[in-house]
């Protein structure tokens, strides 16, 4: 709706770009008052990575708006003239998320973000401009009347640009920031894959693909990007707005994490001397012999054709050696020639905010492989839902106040069992076996617990539910509701056990945090089978999959979580995942296509709230638990200890202290600042073999 010419200011002596309405819509009230919100919203942000405006006014009638001359090229030209690498691509997307940020923090909704809305300077800063479009939240509308037009857009009316629009923008739905989250979700498909995820030769076509396809996953088209850029993408492109990025923040933040990491590899890649690398590439290619004469001749080589090369930096040189031939030989399979390795995909079923103190939640897979059921405290107490395997849209199955986990399916998968805690008649609390309907109904009563610790483990066609409590199985038969115990392990002392579904054969683990062993045999423990070994602190959680043979366990290994599938009997432990925070393997698919990981991920946030006020201010955001705040006499800053991975058990000793600036501008404002630590992150994958 306008026109922009290079122009110069006259009293400051800069250039300036002016931007002027053209003639034929200067009559259309609509129009004008659109293009003054465009000025007023920019003017209101102030920030680097939004144009700035100068100026607005009407000269003989024609409005005009000045602003700040951008040197640079629109994001889609500087894409197709010079691709990007990947941690500039990121730089470039954490520049555009703090902007949204700024907007959405001042309750303005961009409603049009694309690349020809977004563009580069020469130095590489980008400025998102054309807020022609920008929509006032509601809550803000108010404390905004002076500064923007009233501009509201009528019911079912669609504004912006089709192939950037979210789905409930396409469908003149009421919007929100989570409108431009999946907006620049297609951006950042398009700067990373090349082309956009959704597609059409008509804008009916484009709306429609929007509303109704699956956006391809982002390996898909480009398999070298890493794949938590993949889950990063696929967030902000998720049809239900309740199941995308919440807040641009968490989304710049994980984008931040992803460039500091790749960052973090390239500088140690860098660090290595090209003749370490040569050969280290070359163990990869040769025998363990001729690795080691290789990495001889590749130092003497070395040595030789540089003056610089000191004592010091061969004694550097044989140590690196050395690890490298040891770690060859030492991380070697057991069995090389039966060793095999599966790509998998991991796809996010559920995800929600912990309640205090709730660790890995459990779940299992229907018998027919189509519906999950988990426990979670998304409600509030924790309870039983149900989901289908290709979906995140979960109906809750128990209401009822009581805290319920541990669901396991019936043989026909009509019904759930569940452990329940509740009060009894005399008010003391109990804990038991209930069973209700896999989409809902009132749960039935099946058998007390003596121990709460008991886990629920299979239901059996013969009409028995098995569960385990210190190291024993136990079956209460469903139609007397008696329970007796069905193994005698006392002396293995087992961290696991199950049973088949025949009931015939059980599976059993032992060990401890450097070494463990998985076992097989019947009831009595007579004629036991080895199944499995490995080095390592074996996870609690484990899969079993009888009728194929098939274990799938997760083993912390030099520190390290990794996840493993093995037949019985082949000696080989097949990693097929190194999740990227503390997972548990808590299911497997009757046809062994695809396995349940349970995520759990302590993260916290540190807020300042003044005692006067009550405006929330974020102090620290990031992957780190962050304990015990504390302030400074004058209050101009905040120490606290930073955890990592605290999820995976006690780390508060190799944890760091950190000191943090608050920002106090006057004395006034320097009073007693209170602080609440929210602590986040459970979430349930599904993951599947490709």
């Amino acid at each position: 709706m306008g026109e922009v010419y290079l122009a110069e200011d006259t009293k400051l002596g800069r250039q300036v770009a002016l931007k002027v309405l053209l003639g034929e819509v200067s009559g259309d009230r609509e129009r004008v008052n659109r293009f003054i919100q465009e000025a007023k919203a920019a003017s209101a942000l102030n920030h680097p990575n939004i144009l700035t405006v100068f100026e607005i006014g009407n000269f003989e009638g024609s409005q005009y708006i000045a602003t700040e001359l951008i040197k640079g090229s629109t994001l889609r030209d500087h894409v197709k003239a010079e691709p990007p690498g990947l941690v500039e691509a990121l730089n470039i997307a954490l520049q555009i998320t703090a902007a949204l940020g700024a907007a959405h923090e001042a309750g303005i909704i961009h409603r049009d973000i694309k690349p020809e809305n977004i563009m580069v300077r020469q130095d590489g800063l980008v400025k998102v401009l054309d807020f022609g479009l920008a929509k006032l939240l509601p809550n803000n509308a108010q404390s905004m009347e002076t500064t923007l037009p009233h501009l509201n857009t009528k019911p079912g009316m669609i504004v912006g640009t089709v192939a950037y629009m979210s789905p409930e923008q396409a469908r003149g739905k009421a919007i929100d920031p989570r409108s431009d989250i999946f907006s620049l979700g297609i951006v950042l498909f398009e700067i990373f894959a090349g082309k956009r995820p959704f597609e059409g030769e008509s804008h009916l076509d484009l709306i429609s693909s929007i509303l109704k396809d699956d956006p391809p996953s982002l390996r898909q088209v480009a398999p070298d990007l890493p794949r938590q850029l993949e889950r990063i993408v696929d967030k902000t492109l998720r049809k239900d707005r309740d199941h995308r990025y919440q807040s641009v923040r968490d989304l710049h933040i994980d984008i931040e994490d992803l460039r500091d990491e790749l960052k973090f590899e390239a500088k140690l890649n860098k660090s290595v001397h090209p003749t370490v690398e040569r050969a280290i590439h070359e163990t990869n290619q040769e025998s363990l012999m001729n690795t080691q004469s290789n990495l001889r001749s590749a130092l003497t080589t070395g040595i030789s054709k540089t003056r610089r090369f000191t004592v010091l930096h061969a004694l550097v040189f044989v140590a690196l050696v050395a690890l490298t031939v040891g770690g060859v030989w030492y991380f070697r399979p057991a069995n090389q020639s039966n060793a095999s390795t599966a790509v998998y995909k991991t796809t996010e079923v559920a995800s929600w905010t912990s309640a205090p103190g709730e660790l890995f939640a459990t779940a299992s897979i229907s018998p027919d492989g189509k519906l999950i059921a988990f426990a979670s405290t998304r409600s509030g107490t924790k309870g039983i839902w149900v989901t289908q395997a290709n979906s995140t849209d979960a109906i809750q199955v128990t209401n009822d106040q009581f805290p319920n986990t541990d669901p396991i399916w019936s043989p026909k998968g009509d019904e759930i069992a569940f452990v329940s805690l509740r009060t009894g008649g005399n008010g003391s609390p109990t804990v038991g076996i209930w069973r209700v309907g896999a989409l809902g109904g009132t749960p039935r009563a099946v058998a007390p617990f003596s121990d709460g610790s008991s886990e629920l483990r299979r239901w059996t066609t013969s009409g028995k539910i098995y569960f385990e409590l210190g190291g024993e199985l136990y079956a209460v038969d469903l139609a007397s509701g008696t329970t007796q115990k069905a193994t005698s392990l006392a002396d293995k002392k087992p961290k696991w056990i199950d049973i088949s579904a025949d009931e015939k054969t059980i599976a059993y683990a032992t060990g401890n945090d450097t070494e463990w062993e998985i076992f097989s045999s019947d009831l009595t423990n007579k004629n036991a089978t080895q199944l499995a070994k490995g080095k390592g602190k074996l996870d609690k959680y484990i899969a079993w999959l009888p009728e194929k043979n098939r274990l799938f366990f997760s083993a912390t290994v030099d520190g390290v979580q990794q996840m493993f599938a093995t037949t019985a009997g082949s000696r080989v432990n097949e990693r097929i995942a190194t999740p990227e925070s503390e997972s548990s393997i808590v299911d497997v698919a009757p046809d062994g296509g695809s396995i349940i990981l349970s995520s759990a991920k302590e993260e916290s946030n540190l807020w300042a709230v003044p005692a006067a006020g009550g405006a929330e201010a974020p102090v620290a955001r990031d992957l780190n638990a962050k304990l015990w705040p504390s302030i400074s006499p004058d209050g101009s800053r905040v120490v606290f200890q930073s955890v990592k991975g605290l999820s995976s058990g006690n780390r508060l000793l190799g944890s760091n202290i950190v000191v943090k600036s608050l920002k106090a501008a006057t004395d006034g404002e320097r009073r007693e600042r209170l602080f609440a630590v929210l602590v986040a992150g459970r979430r349930i994958y599904r993951v599947s073999k490709t």
